[in-house]
């Protein structure tokens, strides 16, 4: 396909979150009319706190990823944010973002996008400004889909669950314990971060907390260690070990220590026994709620089978569980809005619409480990250079061709998971691949001769998004340093080395393999001689 042939001018981005501020900022750096359509009030999609309205986080939300995932490339979070920054510190740090690049206005608040239509070369929008209550429609070149994985909750569809007498809801309309949970027999059904999380609050005024889920999972606590958050383990050295994931020997070797050391799956439940590796699916992070398992305010549970009236019958059980309250942590609808695009099977490195690449959508990816925003401020600089001319695009073919052979690879390194949530990546190797598209992807091999300080450096530090502007003369420097600074904050913590474990482990396991060949080959010489 080469460069687009399009003359863009305008671009019509939908939403205001984090994805949407990145695709906006990059937009008008590179010389476009861009603006934001924000149906609410304020920007912060999933980060805007708001107690009487569904969706947006909890009150004691905090990141489960680093910040050292969540900096902008060019704005660095504030040296006093803490390692894993609650809601209203992101929420400012996105405010402080819009007024530093002057974003603002940009964007239109209270502005619906109820309707987009291809037309010839161009979309048409049909908008609903809710501030004049009265609906346009606008003609743009680009539409950037920004609207994030959390817009629209799902709830179970089995017909049983109508069968409740009691409260249900969303964990999208959780806010906080509220007293209309005291003395309560609760029931959370999911098992991904968000259910966790509010299960681990509930005990502070519930009756007793069960937590149904489905069919396994891991957890891993963020940070090994006060200061050491889990994902900054993942350097380049060691992400070469556990290659892209998968099932190689490093991952195997992980899997067992974490086995040996925190029972199986990282938790030692058998009703929650996961049926993939420690590397091949979502890993909850959100730990705090297995300690609650062994002071008795915390059950876990497999699979709902049968729900009445007041009761609930779990897989395996014998016995019916008396339920008040049924809170569903099920997480939320993956259709993409607006009928452009049907699946993701349509769209090219999760990101550009295949039939016509001056539609994208960006934030809809799930690394394992790292950060969506991370990957979508990536995305936000790759779609703007495409768009401008200055990054190319293969053809319609080659670009059906990839969207295949990334879903094999997918369905190798997450096999029981890769068709429920066909958005699963890994965060470096995706990083890695737009990175070259752009150009900025650091030059190993010639540093390794040239500079090997800097080598060292970069194969050392864990990831960063400061490493895009590493082949940029003017902003090197600066980067260089953030990168410094992030890798000496990684290294005051002292701890074994993941990557000296593990290649002794290795090394010791060919030894010992190497020495029963040597014996079983004299022991049969002793017997032939």
């Amino acid at each position: 396909m080469g460069k687009l042939k399009n003359n863009i001018k305008r671009i019509a981005i939908i939403g205001g979150g984090w994805s949407g501020l990145y695709a906006l900022k990059y937009s008008l750096e590179e010389g476009f009319e861009a603006t934001i359509f924000e149906k609410k009030s304020q920007i912060g999609g999933v980060w805007t706190y708001q107690e009487h309205e569904c969706g947006g986080v909890w009150k004691s939300a905090h990141a489960t990823s680093s910040k050292t995932f969540l900096h902008a490339s060019d704005f660095p979070m504030p040296e006093e944010t803490s390692l894993f920054p609650h809601h209203s510190k992101i929420y400012q740090y996105l405010c402080d973002y819009v007024e530093h690049f002057s974003l603002g206005p940009h964007i239109k608040f209270n502005h619906e996008i109820q309707n987009i239509e291809q037309r010839g070369q161009t979309w048409r929008l049909s908008i609903f400004d809710h501030n004049k209550n009265r609906s346009l429609q606008q003609t743009f070149d680009a539409v950037l889909l920004c609207t994030g994985q959390t817009s629209t909750p799902s709830t179970p569809t089995d017909p049983m669950y109508q069968n409740f007498e009691g409260k249900t809801m969303h964990s999208a309309s959780y806010k906080y314990p509220k007293q209309e949970f005291r003395g309560k027999s609760v029931l959370v059904i999911g098992g991904g971060e968000s259910g966790s999380d509010i299960a681990n609050e509930l005990t502070d005024v519930a009756g007793h907390v069960y937590l149904s889920v489905r069919s396994g999972l891991w957890f891993f606590t963020r940070h090994n260690g006060v200061f050491l958050p889990t994902d900054t383990r993942f350097s380049k050295r060691n992400r070469w070990l556990v290659s892209d994931y998968g099932n190689n020997i490093f991952v195997r070797l992980s899997e067992i220590l974490t086995n040996v050391n925190y029972g199986v799956g990282g938790h030692g439940i058998e009703a929650w026994k996961p049926n993939y590796s420690v590397l091949g699916g979502i890993i909850n992070k959100s730990v705090r709620v297995l300690e609650k398992i062994p002071l008795g305010l915390v059950t876990p549970k497999r699979a709902v089978v049968s729900v009445q009236s007041n009761t609930v019958m779990f897989e395996g059980d014998s016995e019916p569980t008396p339920i008040d309250v049924i809170i569903y942590a099920t997480g939320y609808k993956q259709e993409l809005p607006f009928n452009v695009v049907k699946s993701s099977d349509e769209l090219y490195k999760h990101l550009f619409y295949v039939e016509n690449p001056t539609f994208a959508v960006l934030g809809r990816i799930r690394p394992i480990f790292g950060s969506i925003v991370g990957l979508a401020e990536l995305q936000a600089r790759w779609v703007t250079a495409v768009l401008a001319g200055k990054a190319t695009l293969p053809n319609k073919n080659k670009m059906r061709e990839t969207i295949v052979a990334d879903r094999l690879k997918q369905k190798k390194n997450f096999p029981d998971q890769y068709e429920k949530r066909p958005h699963l990546v890994s965060h470096f190797s995706y990083a890695d691949f737009i990175m070259k598209e752009l150009g900025a992807y650091p030059r190993l091999i010639r540093l390794f001769f040239t500079n090997f300080k800097k080598w060292k450096l970069l194969i050392l530090a864990p990831w960063t998004p400061f490493e895009v502007f590493l082949n940029n003369p003017q902003k090197e420097p600066n980067a260089l340093e953030r990168i410094q600074q992030v890798y000496a904050e990684r290294r005051r913590v002292k701890g074994p080395s993941l990557f000296k474990l593990l290649t002794s482990i290795v090394f010791v396991s060919t030894i010992v393999v190497i020495m029963a060949m040597i014996l079983s080959s004299y022991s049969l010489w002793l017997l032939l001689s």
